[in-house]
């Protein structure tokens, strides 16, 4: 089988381009890829054309993870139809003011599909007699999935009703015809797992956490204070170097020390790095001139790197230390306020000015603009110090 990596063409969703009579207009929809509200990268939608097809990469971190190595002789001219559907779909989704999360789960779960198709029914999308077969086989599967406890009854109704709500849709079958006899996979509350909020004493201890990692870490990053620096917890001091894994427990630090040579030099409990003599008897395999020239050279990469961490403020391990200090301000937050996550991430910190005025009981309103609402929340008197050392630090511009 030859795997083919094809040229593509990058869209965003809400800019794909239609006719005048409103009809998605692509030269080449098996090229396309979309950037789509909740993914991190454009979504290789084009490469549905192609019965086979496979991951180019799997490293998250890059963006060539996103798209699909394809076998050219599997192109299916149907599929073209699938596409450019499809896409039309999520469009009016997106019109209709659906949010991200509900984009993210309607591509992915509807991506499961047509790769379950391919795999078992690849001749699903001949005909709309042959996808109501597929149908019904996939959701057959859903529930021998349920039945092996490999899914959740509820994560199976969701997939079989993103399926059924897209392909209805797309075939514009209002009268339920696709789903006509296929047994519908109905949601369980009693299966819902009802999030239990922590004992009293286990979020005053995340509490604690979080605290201590903002005014620590915080410092750390905003004053340019040098490798290596501890961080103290009441469960311990714990230095850190700025290597991948920042912080790293006794147990963790036996493993990678003895299992990865990146790690060897660190000495996470004293906060300095290794001698030679200590990395020889570390490494012990070699002869003792090779040991001896291994060791230096691993003394001397972990130096270099603490060197070059020490001379750049927006080095990455710093940035990361930065991201670590802001996500534990933001629980911090939403402890003092009781705003959700999301909430908070809506409010405009950059370039606003918040208003602090007097309350009574000893409380705060903090009123921050954004698009043109105002939004109000209150915080303890307390509360207000650490606020404003986030608004005036270094954390928002490092990251």
């Amino acid at each position: 089988m030859c795997w083919t990596e094809r040229e593509t063409t990058v869209y965003n969703l809400e800019d794909l381009p239609f006719d005048d009579d409103g009809k998605l207009s692509l030269i080449d929809p098996s090229r396309i890829r979309v950037c789509i509200p909740g993914f991190v990268y454009p979504v290789d939608i084009g490469s549905w054309c192609f019965e086979k097809r496979k991951k180019l990469y799997f490293d998250t971190s890059t963006e060539r993870c996103s798209i699909y190595l394809v076998e050219m002789n599997s192109f299916r001219k149907e599929r073209i139809w699938l596409v450019t559907r499809f896409l039309d779909y999520i469009y009016s989704h997106l019109k209709s003011g659906k949010s991200r999360r509900s984009l993210l789960t309607c591509v992915g779960q509807f991506k499961m599909f047509v790769d379950w198709c391919d795999e078992n029914y690849p001749e699903a999308f001949l005909s709309k007699n042959l996808i109501r077969d597929a149908v019904d086989n996939f959701s057959q599967n859903l529930l021998y999935r349920v039945k092996v406890e490999d899914i959740s009854i509820n994560t199976a109704c969701a997939m079989q009703l993103v399926a059924r709500s897209a392909l209805e849709w797309m075939y514009e079958d209002t009268r339920g015809e696709i789903f006509d006899g296929v047994r519908r996979i109905k949601r369980s509350y009693a299966a819902t797992k009802v999030t239990e909020p922590p004992a009293d004493d286990k979020a005053a201890e995340a509490l604690s956490l979080y605290v201590n990692i903002f005014e620590q870490v915080g410092k750390f990053v905003t004053k340019f204070e040098k490798y290596p620096a501890v961080l103290k917890l009441p469960q311990g001091d714990f230095w850190y170097f700025p290597s991948a894994i920042p912080f790293m427990s006794r147990s963790r630090q036996s493993r990678f020390k003895k299992d990865n040579k990146r790690y060897k030099a660190y000495n996470y409990e004293e906060g300095k790095v290794r001698s030679v003599e200590e990395l020889v008897k570390i490494i012990k395999r070699g002869r003792k001139g090779s040991l001896t020239k291994a060791a230096k050279l691993i003394r001397k990469d972990a130096l270099d790197n603490i060197d070059r961490a020490n001379e750049n403020r927006i080095h990455p391990r710093r940035v990361l230390l930065a991201t670590l200090a802001q996500q534990s301000f933001m629980m911090m937050f939403s402890a003092n306020t009781g705003m959700s996550l999301g909430q908070i991430a809506a409010l405009s910190w950059k370039g606003e000015e918040f208003k602090i005025e007097s309350e009574k009981q000893g409380f705060k309103t903090i009123k921050g603009r954004a698009h043109g609402v105002e939004v109000s929340f209150m915080i303890s008197s307390s509360f207000v110090a650490p606020f404003k050392r986030l608004e005036y630090s270094h954390l928002n511009e490092m990251i």
